[in-house]
C-alpha cells in the first residue's frame, strides 16, 4: 500500500471534505453513514482510552489561527507505531502549514472556523489488522471536508498490507468491486450518477477508487467518503464484499486463516 496516506493538502477548502469516524460497530451493508465527526469541540482523547484492546494516542496543536487534534492507536510493536506516528506528525505538519495560509491570506480567518480532527476504527481478522482514519477539516465553509485513509498490517511480522498482498490472482479485481459496489449501491445511488456522472467514476474500475479498505472475518470492508460517490448529503457509503465472493483471486494464506 502507497505510504502517501492522507493527500497532501492543495487547498483545504477544496480537498478534504465533514468528517465521520468510522466506528467498529458500523452496520455490515452498503449504507449511508452519518458524516459528523467523533470528537466534539474541545473534547480530547481521554487518557489511558483503550479501542479495540490497544490504547488511543493523541497528538494535538492550537493557537490563535487553528486547532489540530488527531488520534491514533498505539500496538505495542516498533515497526507499526513508528510509521503511524510518522505519518500523524507528517498529516499535522501539512494541514497546519494550510491553516497557516489561509490565515496569511486572511487576517480574519481564526478560531473555531479552521479546525482539523481525525480519528479512526479498528477492524481485523485472527491474521491481519485494519485501521480506517477519518480526518475532517472545518475551515469556516457550509459544511467540513472529510478524507479518509486506510493501514493494513499482518499481525505475525507486521508487514503492511496491499491487495497485491491478500490476493494471490489480481486480474479482474477492480472490474469485479466496481461491479459490486456499483451493484450494492445502486439503489440509493442511481438517480444521482445519471444526474452527475462524476460521482459514478468515482467507482471506476481502478485501485484508486478502492483505497480505503479494511479486513474482517466476513470479507472485505470498502469505504468510500462523500463527494467520491455522491454529495456530501448521503455521508459516507461503506459496502462489505463478502469472502465467498472473493475466493476467485485466492486469498493468500495466513490473511483469512492460518498459514499452512
Amino acid at each position: 500500500m502507497s505510504d502517501s496516506g492522507f493527500p497532501a493538502p492543495e487547498k483545504i477548502r477544496r480537498v478534504l471534505v465533514p468528517l465521520f469516524l468510522l466506528g467498529a460497530s458500523l452496520l455490515a451493508a452498503c449504507a449511508a453513514l452519518s458524516s459528523e465527526p467523533l470528537l466534539a469541540d474541545g473534547e480530547t482523547v481521554n487518557e489511558g482510552e483503550k479501542r479495540g484492546g490497544f490504547p488511543v494516542e493523541s497528538l494535538a496543536e492550537s493557537n490563535d489561527c487553528y486547532d489540530i487534534r488527531i488520534a491514533y492507536p498505539f500496538f505495542g510493536r516498533p515497526d507499526a507505531d513508528q510509521a503511524l506516528r510518522r505519518r500523524v506528525e507528517a498529516l499535522l505538519l501539512s494541514t497546519a502549514d494550510e491553516f497557516l495560509a489561509l490565515c496569511r491570506e486572511s487576517p480574519k480567518a481564526r478560531r473555531p472556523e479552521n479546525a482539523f480532527s481525525a480519528d479512526y476504527a479498528l477492524f481485523g481478522t485472527p491474521q491481519t489488522i485494519s485501521v480506517v482514519f477519518s480526518g475532517y477539516t472545518d475551515s469556516g465553509g457550509a459544511h467540513g471536508l472529510t478524507e479518509m485513509e486506510s493501514l493494513t498490517w499482518l499481525v505475525s511480522g507486521g508487514e503492511k498490507l496491499d491487495y497485491a498482498d491478500i490476493f494471490a490472482r489480481a486480474d479482474g479485481l477492480w472490474e469485479f468491486l466496481a461491479d459490486y459496489a456499483r451493484g450494492a449501491l445502486r439503489p440509493e445511488l442511481e438517480e444521482i450518477w445519471l444526474a452527475a456522472p462524476e460521482f459514478a467514476a468515482g467507482l471506476d474500475p481502478v485501485e484508486a477508487s478502492f483505497r480505503v479498505f479494511a479486513l474482517t472475518p466476513e470479507g472485505l470492508s470498502l469505504f468510500f467518503p462523500p463527494y467520491q460517490t455522491a454529495p456530501h448529503a448521503y455521508g459516507t457509503q461503506r459496502c462489505d464484499v463478502p469472502l465467498e465472493d472473493l475466493l476467485r483471486f485466492v486469498p493468500r494464506p495466513g490473511i483469512w486463516q492460518a498459514a499452512p
